[in-house]
């Protein structure tokens, strides 16, 4: 349509109308106008035509539309356009069925707007539209069937719209998050459970939309206030256009699997009486640590301890204050090396510290600073009547060339170690 050139008068308003009319009977949308005053309804053709009848052949007048819709959508329609009117709501927009002329119900939605008022604020005119959803809804219907066959199934399945809106929520769902269907319905999941994403939940559509699916581990909160962490897939369903309609994500609470993995993990690395890192652990850690010394040229020292006549404190006060005095062993390297250090329960007594970047001169001040703390250690044992002390011994190996060997410096470590047995335990001996 070209645009009138200057000097043209305007368009008047039957014009303008008349204009608004034909673009609107273009689209899709069923258009409405309610005069109030008057009690006149007046329909578009696409409003007739979208439900059975040749234009002009349908009866639709403000006394007889609630006839055409269907008695269970009735009271909710009724109810938007008074809260509208009262100016409670800012538009009317539900979702109904009304009847065809075939006698068969379509899903439309109905959108309205008082555009028109008097002087003191009454209502004259509202005009609306009527969209058909039914295909629509149809889809969604068919996911929400094939939904309720799992409904009691262990898995939370949830069924959104495009725009993430719970629709469907099963008792697998209820169990897992807390909140019952009636809860959730019509609220944004994402925003209920403030799920935590692997990645920008548009990657996730754009994969989504694009592939059918997506799967994921995702991190959720529950109505309790607890985090939870889920296995999530997702899956699409598209209309006959192709057009994305329904989402059904189903997720399984893996909280409990992962925490259990996590305890094996530590179980596999960690001692279990003292918390240090195992022998092979500790090795892992060390050799790790070697080859960043290698390649950037810093120094490293090894200490090797063993806590001085540990069989006598096992036979003079049991096996329970033997364990006693291994944890406190283990808490003094806590409180007393830095963040940086490895330490790491080598065999029953014997323990091993990487102390990264520290040449020999500094590792022997960190070695006599552990053996004095351990000197003035004092475990209390029966209700405190009888204190226990005891004493470590250590040996040191700093590497002396860049031919850096673990197994070999903790072989020279060892032998500094039975050079400070020999001469008397509760020494610090260098090899």
């Amino acid at each position: 349509m070209k645009n009138k050139k200057m000097g043209e008068e305007p368009l008047t308003l039957q014009e303008s109308e008349a204009r608004l009319k034909r673009v609107l009977e273009g689209s899709e949308q069923g258009f409405w106008d309610w005069e109030l005053p008057s009690r006149q309804f007046i329909v578009s053709d696409r409003f007739e035509t979208m439900l059975g009848y040749e234009p002009g052949e349908g009866d639709f007048t403000i006394d007889n539309w609630a006839t055409h819709v269907h008695p269970d959508d009735l009271a909710k329609a009724i109810e938007s356009i008074n809260l509208h009117l009262a100016g409670k709501i800012p538009c009317h927009q539900v979702e109904l069925r009304i009847r065809t002329k075939s006698g068969e119900w379509k899903y439309v939605l109905t959108h309205g707007k008082v555009v028109s008022w008097a002087e003191d604020g009454t209502p004259l005119m509202m005009s609306g539209t009527h969209t058909d959803i039914t295909e629509r809804k149809k889809a969604e219907k068919q996911v929400f069937e094939q939904a309720e066959l799992l409904d009691l199934a262990h898995d939370a399945i949830i069924v959104l719209d495009i725009n993430h809106t719970v629709t469907f929520w099963n008792r697998g769902a209820e169990r897992t998050y807390g909140w019952s269907q009636e809860d959730v319905r019509e609220q944004n999941l994402h925003q209920l459970l403030e799920t935590k994403f692997p990645q920008p939940l548009a990657e996730i559509k754009e994969i989504l939309f694009g592939t059918g699916q997506w799967e994921g581990e995702l991190e959720h909160t529950t109505k309790n206030g607890a985090r939870i962490v889920v296995a999530s897939r997702w899956a699409v369903k598209r209309d006959e256009n192709d057009r994305p309609v329904a989402i059904m994500e189903i997720s399984r609470d893996m909280t409990e699997r992962k925490a259990l993995l996590t305890k094996l993990e530590l179980q596999a690395r960690q001692d279990y009486l003292t918390g240090l890192n195992n022998r092979g652990y500790f090795m892992e850690l060390a050799e790790r640590e070697i080859k960043k010394a290698s390649r950037y040229g810093h120094n490293f020292s090894i200490l090797m301890i063993d806590i001085d006549n540990f069989k006598i404190i096992n036979d003079t006060y049991g096996h329970k204050s033997g364990d006693q005095v291994l944890i406190m062993l283990a808490d003094i390297f806590q409180k007393t090396l830095r963040v940086a250090d490895i330490e790491g329960r080598i065999g029953g007594e014997e323990f091993a510290i990487f102390l990264p970047e520290t040449d020999q001169e500094c590792a022997a001040v960190v070695a006599e600073r552990l053996r004095s703390s351990v000197e003035m250690a004092e475990i209390p044992l029966h209700n405190g009547e009888v204190i226990m002390r005891f004493t470590i011994s250590i040996g040191i190996s700093t590497p002396t060339s860049s031919d850096y060997n673990l197994y070999t410096l903790l072989s020279q470590a060892d032998e500094a170690l039975y050079c400070a047995k020999h001469a008397g335990r509760n020494k610090v001996c260098i090899a």
